[in-house]
């Protein structure tokens, strides 16, 4: 946020390191100079405070409108409102991305209902059918989907399915700007499979997206799958590689699973016998296929103790409150507080309050949370795994 001398110094400061690491992470064409970059994104700034979104804010710095929005995404970083001016005129441009995330957005807004045809949704459709472009497909058959047209809407998610998968084409150098605001064909595609009734291609087709192509939310999904039919190692694989993934879903349950083994609710991984050293073996087979700080902790400890899980309980929960989960910073808040370690745990208490999504749950915590003799609980309704 800020006015435009702070966001001009912004970009100063900033600016180099961005088109660097665009550059590496192919967000750019690799022939994007970095000169070319500063002056664009000066350009865009400029014009987000003196002008309304329009295409001409877009078309008068550059013919090229893909590039335009490319380099305004990744200069927007910690301004909103320049983001959001960005997205609509560059939309209004006919930006692919900024189209793609415009349709995408008025689907949602709709809220489940058939979305009215608009200029933007018949620029998706163009896009899917006459381009065959596979995130154009996706959100047209989303908008077939609500129409009830599932017929067309299936036939076109095959189409892209074989795309995807089992090929597994490279993605769009832009792919990555459309992460959280297009759904994952493989979520589409279960959906129109249940709307017409065929739920026998649904465990097929979460099993295919979380274990050949470790979509994260998949593997969310089918971890609990694993969790009801008691497979406990199964679970821990799954949510670890969710998490090692950054999903902050998976961070906080992994982080109650560990929690709650240290509770005893669960058993530890490996013991199923009084012999330590055979013991500590099997942990150690068992900690290659688990997450980074899992597998780091077992070879230090073998089969852990109960403690040695809290432990790690505590080390998703931190990570899982980095990624913006208020019931993880809710949780080892009041696990930091248990220890002892209160100004550290009053930070994450924090968090937890601003977020705003757990007003009910929080309420007793902030009316006693001065009292150096409270000793709060940890509650029931944080533990989802």
């Amino acid at each position: 946020m800020g006015d435009l001398p702070s966001r001009l110094k912004f970009l100063e400061k900033h600016g180099t390191s961005l088109w660097q690491q665009a550059i590496v992470l192919k967000l750019l064409d690799l022939r994007t100079t970095r000169e070319t970059f500063m002056q664009m994104a000066k350009n865009l700034i400029e014009s987000s405070y003196q002008w309304p979104p329009s295409a001409a804010a877009i078309g008068a710095i550059s013919r090229d409108v893909d590039l335009v929005f490319q380099v305004g995404h990744i200069v927007s970083v910690g301004d909103t409102r320049f983001k959001e001016w960005l997205y609509s005129s560059a939309a209004l441009a006919g930006a692919r991305v900024a189209v793609l995330i415009a349709a995408s957005r008025s689907v949602k807004n709709a809220n489940g209902a058939p979305p009215a045809g608009t200029p933007i949704l018949e620029q998706v459709e163009s896009l899917a059918l006459r381009e065959r472009d596979p995130r154009a497909m996706i959100i047209h058959a989303t908008v077939l989907g609500r129409r009830e047209r599932y017929g067309e809407a299936i036939a076109l998610m095959d189409q892209v399915m074989q795309t995807i998968y089992p090929t597994k084409t490279a993605p769009a150098a832009d792919s990555s700007l459309l992460i959280g605001d297009i759904e994952p064909p493989w979520k589409v595609y279960a959906w129109l499979k249940e709307k017409i009734g065929n739920v026998t291609d649904l465990d097929d087709i979460l099993r295919t997206a979380a274990l050949e192509y470790q979509d994260p939310e998949a593997l969310v999904k089918y971890a609990f799958v694993m969790m009801q039919q008691g497979d406990l190692e199964k679970y821990e694989e799954y949510m670890s590689k969710a998490a090692t993934a950054g999903n902050a879903k998976a961070c906080w349950k992994l982080a109650n699973f560990y929690y709650l083994t240290s509770q005893g609710r669960y058993p530890r991984r490996g013991v199923k016998t009084s012999d330590s050293a055979a013991d500590a073996e099997r942990a150690n087979n068992a900690s290659e296929g688990r997450g980074i700080l899992s597998a780091f902790f077992s070879s230090l400890f073998g089969a852990q103790p109960h403690h040695e899980y809290r432990g790690l309980a505590m080390e998703w929960y931190e990570l899982a409150a980095r990624h913006g989960s208020p019931e993880a910073a809710l949780a080892i808040s009041l696990l930091l507080r248990e220890e002892g370690n209160t100004e550290l745990s009053a930070q994450f208490f924090q968090v937890a309050v601003a977020s705003q999504k757990l007003t009910s749950l929080i309420r007793p915590f902030r009316l006693n949370w001065e009292n150096e003799n409270y000793s709060p609980k940890m509650p029931t309704e944080l533990m989802e795994v």
